[in-house]
């Protein structure tokens, strides 16, 4: 388990098994949506759930386990869409704003998530009103002033097909760090794609 880090459960103390993280990525993908993937990253992003007492928790909340070796653990897993939905909505779970963002970015990534398997959005139309409803709930909560919130919010605009908003932003984006990523998401808006996909870096 050397590539493995051994977590507690915040509620329960049930043990559960994650990717080290890594001080730097060898191997990794980036996409339009901001999300990095890489076989060096754990599954789970910031938030997972408790395989033995389904509590949710917040990953950095999780104390490390300084030595174990027993049999194989269960994962810290990522959230399915419902799970997410379930965080952001349930009355007995309090969230704060910088948390509901953070949720939000990633019930997004959860979705293109599928599109990156090669697989459809929405497995019933049902989910079309919940994405929709997370896009612009997401949108109303980044600040215009931090020059990579607009670059997500561009993101989302072009995922809804909304293409003059989109590049109305991008253009706004004068960060020569940030030039590669502009012009490939312009390009998208030109063909008028809407669906997230990998950058060129």
């Amino acid at each position: 388990m050397h590539n493995f880090q051994v977590v507690k459960c915040p509620e329960c103390g049930a043990l559960h098994q994650m990717v080290k993280p890594a001080k730097k990525l060898l191997h990794f993908e980036m996409f339009s949506d901001g999300k990095t993937v890489s076989a060096e990253l754990n599954e789970a992003l910031e938030v997972s759930r408790c395989s033995k007492c389904t509590a949710f928790y917040w990953i950095e909340d999780a104390p490390v386990v300084d030595k174990y070796e027993g049999e194989p653990l269960p994962h810290v897993r990522g959230l399915s869409i419902d799970e997410y939905v379930k965080m952001l909505t349930d009355s007995t779970q309090t969230v704060t704003t910088d948390e509901e963002e953070i949720l939000r970015m990633e019930l997004l990534w959860a979705f293109n998530d599928r599109v990156r398997a090669g697989n459809p959005i929405f497995q019933i139309d049902e989910e079309k009103d919940v994405w929709f409803s997370n896009m612009t709930a997401l949108t109303n909560l980044l600040d215009d002033s931090d020059v990579y919130f607009r670059v997500v919010k561009a993101e989302i605009a072009r995922e809804q097909g909304n293409f003059e908003v989109a590049e109305k932003l991008l253009l706004s984006i004068k960060e020569p760090h940030l030039m590669p990523i502009k012009k490939q998401m312009i390009r998208a808006i030109e063909h008028k794609q809407t669906a997230v996909f990998k950058l060129e870096i």
